[in-house]
């Protein structure tokens, strides 16, 4: 794929993260993690997974009928609504709360093809992405089918489809034309950061609860996460701290300091914004008239970000210039030490658990 082959997506890896964040196993996976251990089963729809997608092919992907069969092909029209309004905003609303908005193939193939045809469309402007319940943007990939898939055929192409679908929307979303607005609302995590990490706006609130849960059971970051966590602060020692722990942000003030997010609006102004939104006259240049809107409606959060606060601690940890073998005997230190109150023993000494 383009934006993983020479792209900035690639060449972020030149900061020397600790190689656990650069796998190069094509398909080893939380999907086959959650296939071995069956107690993941239940944590399927939280898990987000990972293929190499840029050795597949791009473009298009077709759906035969037994991938109709493994990704519930029901889900595609229903769960993902594009519109499109008079004056140019166009909106796609997850609709699928049930599961949280988790995303399954269908519901990827059908994300991609909405994008490229607003893309390629003079009258849309710009592009909105919401989720239907405050409870979550997108819970992640709905990974249960795959696993069932792997349990029964080990060597089922339906998976590197899966994965080039995933990546494939993601190096869209990254390279996107127009100006693309997340409303993160609610809980993100894993394939929900995909959807919204990679987009020009990325709006916060205090709801928002931001993780990528496959890192909490000691599998590396997916849906280009490296790439986020490689520009964070003290030189991507943050990104490798959240990396490497699969520690959750779930502070408005956190997740703009990490970059996850671009702009703070309490849950409670988001509908004035998006009624804002769809009642603005945009220029030809909808960047301006989109970046003026969202600074009207933003604000500060109200408490600082905690990972600021620890970042002397992290980055004598996570330094982008250590090993793995390095992080572990640094946080053998911090174990040791009055100083793992800040880090939280907790989180210590879930990073800890790396070397089991």
């Amino acid at each position: 794929m383009k934006c993983f082959s020479g792209s900035k997506l690639a060449t972020k890896s030149s900061l020397r993260f600790p190689p656990l964040l650069f796998p190069n196993k094509p398909i080893s996976s939380a999907v086959t993690a959650a296939a071995r251990f069956s107690s993941l089963a239940s944590r399927s729809r939280w898990i987000c997974t990972y293929s190499d997608a840029s050795r597949s092919s791009p473009g298009s992907v077709s759906l035969s009928n037994r991938d109709q069969y493994f990704s519930t092909m029901a889900g595609a029209e229903e769960f993902v609504k594009g519109n499109v309004y008079p004056n140019g905003v166009a909106v796609i609303t997850l609709d699928r709360p049930k599961a949280l908005n988790a995303m399954n193939l269908d519901m990827d193939i059908k994300y991609k093809q909405i994008l490229e045809e607003w893309e390629s469309d003079p009258k849309v402007k710009c592009v909105l992405i919401e989720g239907s319940s405050p409870r979550a943007f997108c819970a992640g990939m709905d990974i249960k089918g795959v696993v069932a898939e792997i349990q029964k055929d080990r060597n089922t192409p339906l998976v590197p489809k899966v994965f080039t679908a995933e990546y494939s929307l993601i190096c869209k979303i990254s390279e996107y034309r127009k100006p693309y607005i997340s409303f993160m609302d609610g809980i993100t995590m894993g394939f929900g950061i995909g959807l919204s990490g990679h987009g020009h706006y990325r709006v916060v609130t205090e709801r928002t609860v931001l993780a990528m849960p496959e890192n909490g059971i000691g599998l590396f970051p997916d849906v280009g996460f490296s790439y986020i966590a490689a520009q964070t602060p003290g030189g991507g020692s943050v990104g490798a701290y959240l990396g490497m722990t699969g520690k959750r942000i779930s502070t408005p003030s956190d997740a703009l300091y990490v970059g996850l997010g671009t702009h703070y609006v309490p849950s409670g102004n988001l509908a004035s914004l998006k009624e804002g939104l769809l009642a603005s006259t945009l220029s030809e240049d909808p960047h301006n008239d989109v970046a003026a809107l969202l600074a009207k409606y933003s604000s500060n959060p109200e408490s600082e970000a905690q990972l600021k606060l620890l970042l002397p601690q992290i980055t004598s940890c996570f330094g982008a210039d250590k090993s793995v073998k390095e992080i572990i005997e640094e946080l053998k230190k911090h174990q040791q030490s009055t100083e793992a109150s800040g880090l939280h023993l907790d989180t210590v000494n879930m990073a800890m658990n790396l070397r089991r």
